[in-house]
């Protein structure tokens, strides 16, 4: 040893403890002390396209029959292609075979997945969170708000990606039947003490947080949102590796000999999709958003 000091005094035995970095924002009451997760968001644009600013995309959980191990492969018909996936589970679903249904609901999963910017406003769990700009992927429960937030069948429509005029998002996931629920989130108006609105905070320099209003310079709040907003092209449709593409043949080789010979072993032979019943067509819901609006508030009736 070159340095016999660190025998008798070693510095840098005792390291500081990992934290670990957040990278999305996920309110689940599975993860909070109370079994109740509370806080409260607004959605943020996506900078680089704004009429982008919902990620959607069809994903299948696809779970090997040999080894019951699975991983998430993104569906093509995300983008309105074929997918032998999507296929075969209703080809066995759709079946008179209560035996082959139930197997392609054990090894196929289908989900449809929404990812968005959020910034956090308020949140009792994890307050180091309070202002940064994180995505959330969230399920149909909370798309179904957001549509309905812009296309209301009463009432004012407010766009809730607007940076000045989004209302507030709150957020309250309780657990039923050991899965969170969401049905209690809801947006809502919110004035301040002061008269201030639910505009998108921004740090200045002070290094104070101040809500952006009609006043506030356009170029500044676009240079925050490139510094601070984390990249959407991370969670659009990715086509099929090498490695996805023999993964998911190798799979549908064995559900699909399962299917037509009722075993399957270490050995598949190479087998083309069972023709039990004409697949059915996954449905496609286009979300389509209001573009982002910098216009003054609405007034209300």
């Amino acid at each position: 040893m070159s340095n016999l000091d660190q025998i008798f005094a070693p510095v840098d035995a005792i390291k500081e403890p990992e934290v670990k970095k957040v990278l999305e924002y996920n309110p689940s009451a599975k993860n909070s002390k109370t079994g109740v997760y509370q806080g409260c968001i607004r959605f943020i644009p996506w900078h680089m396209d704004p009429n982008k600013s919902i990620m959607q995309k069809t994903q299948v959980f696809l779970t090997d029959p040999l080894t019951q191990r699975g991983r998430y492969i993104d569906s093509p018909r995300s983008v309105n292609e074929q997918c032998i996936i999507t296929d075969t589970f209703w080809s066995l679903y759709n079946s008179d075979n209560a035996v082959l249904k139930d197997f392609a609901k054990k090894h196929i999963n289908i989900s449809t997945t929404y990812t968005a910017l959020v910034q956090i406003v308020a949140d009792d769990q994890h307050p180091e969170l309070v202002g940064k700009i994180l995505p959330w992927r969230f399920k149909k429960t909370i798309w179904e708000k957001l549509y309905n937030e812009s296309h209301p069948q009463m009432g004012i429509a407010y766009n809730p990606f607007d940076i000045i005029n989004g209302r507030y998002f709150s957020i309250k996931v309780v657990l039923k039947n050991g899965w969170n629920n969401y049905d209690n989130c809801g947006f809502f108006d919110y004035r301040g003490n002061n008269g201030e609105t639910s505009g998108m905070l921004m740090m200045n320099e002070s290094n104070r947080f101040e809500i952006v209003t009609a006043n506030t310079d356009r170029q500044r709040v676009y240079d925050y949102l490139v510094q601070n907003s984390p990249n959407l092209n991370d969670y659009d449709y990715k086509p099929w590796t090498t490695d996805d593409a023999n993964y998911v043949n190798s799979v549908i080789q064995t559900i699909t000999q399962y299917a037509q010979t009722g075993t399957y072993g270490q050995n598949v032979a190479v087998a083309t999709a069972p023709q039990v019943n004409q697949p059915v067509a996954m449905p496609t819901v286009t979300p389509t958003m209001p573009n982002m609006s910098m216009s003054s508030a609405p007034s209300m009736p």
